[in-house]
């Protein structure tokens, strides 16, 4: 029988502490390890690894950065599915966890709360696994889906 690490590793059939799957890009600004990070979709930088918003344009959430580039033109690694460190722009609590996990309007960021102003995409990133009221980069187990977009 499977061992799993949260009961949302066991929905998703992540067992031994969940499968991960990284993929690797460059940079077209400075990113911190748990950014949450999207690919460039306009201007002449296309499909380089930039920190994610809400804003629409900039909502193509691709993974959440393991490792941290300095400026543009940085090679950098990304994780998009498997349990992962992710930056937060509010310390969650212990209470929070199992709470879905949402893309933030601040970028490289995520939150508890989704998105309500027009021009933004409501993006699922996964759920809280490791919210303890200490660190802003808890664990989340990621799941990401975009759910609407808010006109």
């Amino acid at each position: 029988m499977a061992s799993y690490a949260s009961p949302f590793d066991m929905l998703m059939g992540l067992s031994g502490g969940g499968a991960s799957l990284q993929e690797s890009g460059t940079s077209d600004e400075a990113i911190n390890v748990g950014d949450v990070v999207s690919l460039l979709s306009t201007g002449v930088n296309v499909g380089r690894v930039q920190q994610a918003t809400s804003t629409t344009a900039e909502s193509r959430v691709v993974g959440i950065a393991m490792t941290a580039a300095g400026g543009s033109g940085v090679s950098v690694n990304f994780q998009s599915i498997g349990s992962v460190a992710v930056k937060f722009s509010a310390v969650p609590g212990a209470s929070d966890n199992s709470s879905p996990v949402y893309l933030s309007g601040v970028a490289g960021q995520a939150a508890l709360t989704p998105p309500s102003a027009a021009g933004n995409d409501v993006i699922r990133l996964g759920f809280l696994t490791g919210g303890n009221g200490v660190t802003d980069t808890p664990s989340v187990t990621l799941n990401i889906a975009t759910v609407i977009t808010i006109t």
